[in-house]
C-alpha cells in the first residue's frame, strides 16, 4: 500500500501535433481525418477541400513539391471514397458502408508540380498524391467534394434527350433533385445501393456515374428508355 511519504509517479501524456482533426460541433457530419502526409510541399495544404462545381467541372488542384533533387520525378495518385448510407434529411448522420470506390494511376514527370487530372474523370473522395524525388518521398492528401446542380439545370438537361417525358418526376420522387447531401457534399446513398439523383441501383453505377450528376442522369435515362421500349413491345399489340 502506498504511504503518504511515497512519491506518486508522474504520467506524461504525449500529444502528436496535427495527427488528427475533427469538428467540435456535435451535430456536424464532418468526419475525423487522420493525417499521414510527408515531405515539404508548396501547395496544397494538408486536408484542403476542393469542390466539383454545379456544371459539373472538376476543380483545379495543383500539387507542387519543394525539392532540390533533379528530375525525373515519379508521381502517383489515388482517390478513394467510402459510400455510406445517407438520408435525404440533412441533419441525419450517415450509416453503414456499402462499398468503397477507388481509382489510381502513376506517371513520370520532369516537373515539380502537377495539376490533378484523374484520367479525365469527375470523381470525388480522399485524393492522395505521392511523389518520389531522388531518395525523398512526398505525400499529400486533400478532399474532393461536390455541389448540387440547380433543379432547372437538371430539367433542361433531361429535356434535351429523347423519350424522357416524366423522368423529371422520377428524379423528384427518388432524390428531390439532390445528387449530394449538402451537409457533407458527398453523394446520396440509399440503403438498397441506389446512388445520386436517379438512385441508380441495377445496373450498379460506376464511380463517375455516382459523382458526375450528368453521367448519373444519362445512366438513369438509358434505363428509363429501355423500360419504355419493353413496355411498348409487351403491350403495343393490345387494342
Amino acid at each position: 500500500m502506498m504511504t503518504t511519504k511515497q512519491k506518486k509517479r508522474k504520467v506524461r501524456v504525449r500529444h502528436v501535433k496535427h495527427a488528427s482533426e475533427t469538428n467540435a460541433n456535435q451535430k456536424s457530419l464532418v468526419k475525423v481525418v487522420i493525417q499521414n502526409d510527408i515531405g515539404e510541399w508548396v501547395r496544397p495544404a494538408t486536408g484542403d477541400k476542393f469542390y466539383i462545381d454545379e456544371t459539373p467541372k472538376f476543380p483545379s488542384i495543383v500539387f507542387e513539391i519543394k525539392t532540390d533533387a533533379p528530375p525525373p520525378y515519379q508521381w502517383k495518385w489515388t482517390i478513394v471514397w467510402d459510400a455510406q448510407v445517407s438520408s435525404l434529411r440533412e441533419s441525419k448522420k450517415r450509416g453503414k458502408k456499402l462499398r468503397t470506390f477507388s481509382q489510381s494511376s502513376s506517371f513520370t514527370s520532369n516537373e515539380k508540380s502537377w495539376e490533378a487530372n484523374l484520367n479525365n474523370m469527375i470523381v470525388g473522395g480522399k485524393l492522395s498524391v505521392e511523389v518520389a524525388a531522388g531518395g525523398t518521398e512526398f505525400r499529400r492528401t486533400v478532399f474532393v467534394l461536390g455541389k448540387n446542380p440547380a433543379k432547372e439545370d437538371v430539367v433542361a438537361f433531361i429535356s434535351a434527350m429523347p423519350n424522357t417525358l416524366g423522368f423529371d418526376k422520377v428524379i423528384d420522387q427518388e432524390s428531390h433533385f439532390k445528387n449530394f447531401i449538402n451537409a457533407d457534399n458527398e453523394p446520396v446513398v440509399a440503403g438498397d445501393r441506389g446512388y445520386g439523383l436517379t438512385q441508380m441501383t441495377n445496373p450498379a453505377p460506376s464511380y463517375e456515374q455516382v459523382w458526375n450528376w450528368k453521367e448519373n442522369v444519362k445512366a438513369g435515362v438509358k434505363l428509363f428508355q429501355q423500360k419504355q421500349s419493353e413496355a411498348k413491345d409487351s403491350f403495343g399489340h393490345h387494342p
